[in-house]
């Protein structure tokens, strides 16, 4: 009787890896998701108040309603907000402010108070964030704007990178990619500075597309990206990164199709949805071929994506 009992529980936790019926994909965490604020415009008159909104989005860019939403400034002396979103002008100057929400990433934006609209209030950058290999350039155009929101013509402004050794940027404007890494760059004038502008300097890198293991049901889809950061290997996945849900799921990078000798483990798949990324210290993009998802209890591949 012992004997079928454990033959019949064997049974039943092998097909949570072998039987997509049986198996429900676990919906997206809001632990995955971001804010973004509306401002509608970037500088207020001292006295001033304009309402603010947030807007919660899951992983997939989906909006989520319901959510309650803290916000902040950074100086209230210079600008406060209540607890609806309601900021109002009280002393010249710039804030940052901040929506947050337990699992979501916070949201924030750089907003001027003013008295004379003929000053600077707020600068404004493009492009807004780029990817550059070593040795590219990208030129960032910054524009200063007044109270009305009107360009400011011949202004000088100071350019700043918060990580030198990654990304230069000279008085002009113009970044040049010096490593791989990241970094972020802004401009400033008067007292005013633009929002962060993310720079990310890609190192050598290999991509591919998942798909799921022909010997199995299971579904995997998305697109995979290796980039060697000096001594590291960072392993990215797309945001329609998509997995069959499965007990005991791990990443691996490997040199053929299946795990075995030369394999390294990752760790344990963090979502079965969305774009995450993992880490490997030490590790060389060409002693790997293949990004592998494994369910472990059971040595059952649930499918690969083949890097180039």
């Amino acid at each position: 009787m012992k004997n079928v009992l454990l033959v019949t529980l064997s049974a039943l936790f092998f097909a949570g890896c072998v039987g997509t019926d049986l198996i429900n994909e676990s919906p997206v965490e809001p632990e995955d998701g971001y804010i973004v604020i509306n401002a509608g415009k970037q500088a207020i008159q001292i006295n001033e108040t304009i309402s603010l909104t947030a807007v919660t989005y899951d992983a997939s860019d989906n909006p989520v309603t319901g959510v309650d939403v803290t916000w902040a400034s950074s100086n209230s002396n210079v600008i406060s907000i209540d607890a609806t979103g309601n900021i109002t002008g009280i002393s010249i100057g710039q804030v940052t402010i901040t929506a947050s929400a337990d699992g979501f990433t916070n949201g924030t934006t750089m907003i001027s108070a003013f008295v004379d609209p003929n000053t600077i209030a707020s600068i404004e950058v493009t492009p807004v964030q780029a990817e550059l290999d070593v040795g590219n350039t990208v030129l960032l155009i910054a524009v200063a704007r007044n109270g009305n929101g009107d360009p400011i013509s011949n202004t000088e402004f100071e350019w700043s990178s918060s990580n030198t050794s990654v990304a230069s940027v000279n008085s002009n404007g113009l970044v040049t990619a010096l490593q791989s890494g990241s970094s972020v760059i802004y401009a400033s004038s008067g007292g005013i500075r633009s929002s962060d502008i993310p720079i990310t300097v890609r190192g050598n890198a290999k991509t591919g597309n998942f798909m799921g293991n022909p010997n199995t049901s299971y579904n995997l889809s998305g697109r995979a990206e290796l980039i060697q950061n000096d001594g590291s290997l960072l392993l990215k996945f797309s945001q329609d990164f998509s997995s069959s849900n499965g007990p005991g799921l791990y990443v691996y990078l490997s040199r053929t199709q299946s795990i075995g000798s030369g394999s390294v483990e990752l760790g344990e798949l963090k979502s079965v949805r969305g774009a995450q990324e993992y880490t490997l210290n030490g590790g060389n993009i060409n002693d790997f071929n293949y990004v592998i998802i494994h369910c472990t209890p059971f040595n059952v591949s649930f499918g690969w994506a083949e890097l180039n």
